[in-house]
């Protein structure tokens, strides 16, 4: 997992690249920041492998002290076919993850995070 923050601006607060480029059978972390920096957040992602491709977002809110979180994704129709990855959001340890669990190896997500306060 890779996470390029970029200064804060008044245009875009809290942004971020961020990026998993060797995602393997199973379930990995694109995405961890504390649960406490913000209240909800969008990341427009790409996902790749080899030819197949899907372009999307995902939506989420949560609430720390609760630990409770809700999200929603919309995405391209898939170039190939990218069933094989599918996103969840979650809180752990203090933690918003965005996690990508594939059922094959070697998929690529990269996005960029926009922080809602």
């Amino acid at each position: 997992m890779h996470v390029l923050a970029l200064q804060p601006s008044s245009v875009f607060p809290y942004f971020a690249i961020v990026s998993n480029t060797d995602i393997d059978t199973g379930t990995e972390a694109v995405d961890t920041f504390a649960d406490t920096i913000a209240d909800g957040c969008t990341w427009q992602y790409v996902v790749k492998k080899s030819t197949s491709l899907r372009s999307g977002t995902i939506q989420a809110v949560w609430e720390a002290a609760g630990n409770t979180v809700q999200y929603a994704e919309s995405s391209t129709p898939d170039l190939g076919d990218t069933s094989d990855l599918t996103f969840t959001v979650d809180i752990n340890a203090n933690s918003v993850r965005l996690l990508a669990t594939a059922a094959s190896d070697d998929w690529s997500v990269k996005a960029i995070r926009f922080m809602t306060t």
